[in-house]
């Protein structure tokens, strides 16, 4: 949340990975790091991307190394969409948002 207060930067990104053990520290951890993202978005209006994967094995963690690259982006379009709206009237807006529509539907597939 520190680097969001600062309003130095136009959105901050989070990555990490979290392997499950045998203990339930798994859990704890990575619902921590979602709520803790979650309520820096929320306290500052600077976007926030979730880019920390909960994985089983090292193997899928490996496997899943790209989602950081997909992580960044999201941030990196969230900020740019920030930064539009504040210089938009209603009616750009509305454009905007079908835009942004479409391409969370994009990234979703």
């Amino acid at each position: 949340m520190a680097f969001a207060k600062t309003r130095r930067y136009g959105c901050v990104v989070a990555l990490g990975c979290v392997i499950r053990g045998e203990t339930p520290h798994f859990d704890y951890v990575a619902g921590e790091a979602a709520s803790g993202l979650q309520l820096a978005a929320l306290e500052t209006g600077v976007p926030v991307s979730f880019g920390v994967l909960t994985c089983d094995t090292p193997e899928q963690a490996e496997a899943r190394v790209d989602k950081g690259a997909e992580a960044v982006r999201t941030a990196l379009e969230m900020a740019d969409l920030f930064a539009q709206l504040r210089t938009r009237t209603a009616l750009e807006m509305a454009d905007l948002f079908a835009q942004l529509r479409t391409s969370v539907a994009a990234a979703a597939k």
